[in-house]
């Protein structure tokens, strides 16, 4: 099999799913009257087209196929949601005819710099992950941003958010290169912050983030626990390989986080002694999870039941 046309469709479906069908092309496309949804995940598809007249579509998912441009979309200008990632693109571009695109995922691709998503006013996600961008920039005209999802690229500065400074509520920057927490002031509404797997020693540059529910800085070259005392919201804090840290520190700086629920800080010297966890949850009892286990859980036994009372 190789084009979506050659397969019997119902003219008046809603949804395409055509998934693992060695598909290399879509051809001709525009009879389907009411489709809302297209789905030719891992498939063999090198281009995007025969899309045309579509306009009740609003999902196209084109995840895992061999695509290299974005292209021939402007026949779709009711288009929600848009995911080709895992394919071959290699610049943002032909998404100008998109105006109600409100998700945009393009995760592991050879993208080398955020540009031309000026006319997206109403987009809300943009995942750009696992690509090759070097710079933060671009972003002025999504007056709607809530996520902005940019882990493993190249990127070594946190930089030019201003402009999100009154929608932004997730920044993902896990796996890059930067060694200092900055840039971050303006983003007064930001409740979930990643920036796990890069070079940083000092937590710094929180403080205007009190709406910050989760803060994940696993994997960073941490020297010490400090400056997230005045994080009042936060509910998961995420330290894994952090150093200096004891009892006396954990007490200081985490105490008066009354919503803290979550806490990992596995691969440290404190979470090597054999009993870590009784002394972490004297000082911390408001605590639900620590490390990858309920607080209820005992090590070694596999056959233990929740307790009643938790």
């Amino acid at each position: 099999m190789t084009s979506v046309e050659t397969i019997a469709l119902d003219p008046d479906t809603e949804e395409v799913y055509l998934v693992r069908e060695r598909l290399t092309t879509i051809g001709n496309l525009g009879f389907l009257r009411r489709v809302l949804r297209i789905n030719l995940r891992w498939n063999r598809l090198t281009r995007i087209e025969g899309l045309n007249n579509l306009d009740t579509l609003t999902e196209l998912i084109l995840f895992d196929n061999q695509i290299a441009k974005l292209e021939n979309l402007s026949t779709i200008p009711n288009l929600r949601h848009l995911d080709v990632s895992y394919n071959r693109i290699h610049k943002l571009e032909g998404l100008d005819s998109l105006p109600n695109l409100a998700e945009l995922y393009l995760c592991h691709n050879k993208i080398t710099k955020i540009e031309n998503l000026d006319h997206l006013a109403n987009l809300r996600v943009l995942e750009l992950g696992d690509n090759r961008i070097k710079k933060i920039e671009n972003l002025e005209g999504l007056s709607k941003l809530e996520e902005l999802h940019l882990g493993a690229n190249h990127i070594r500065e946190i930089e030019n958010l201003e402009c999100l400074a009154k929608t932004l509520k997730v920044l993902d920057l896990p796996a890059n290169a930067i060694t200092r927490i900055q840039g971050l002031e303006t983003l007064a509404k930001l409740e979930t912050l990643s920036i796990a797997q890069n070079g940083i020693r000092y937590i710094e540059g929180l403080d205007k983030l009190r709406k910050l529910k989760v803060l994940d800085l696993n994997d960073n070259i941490i020297e010490q626990l400090d400056n997230v005392s005045m994080l009042k919201r936060l509910e998961k804090l995420w330290i894994r390989k952090i150093q200096n840290i004891n009892p006396a520190v954990l007490a200081e700086e985490l105490h008066q986080l009354g919503r803290l629920e979550h806490l990992v800080i596995e691969g440290t010297e404190l979470a090597r002694t054999d009993d870590y966890r009784k002394v972490v949850l004297e000082v911390l009892p408001h605590l639900k999870q620590l490390d990858s286990y309920p607080v209820w859980w005992v090590p070694g036994d596999p056959w233990q039941v929740k307790p009643d009372d938790v």
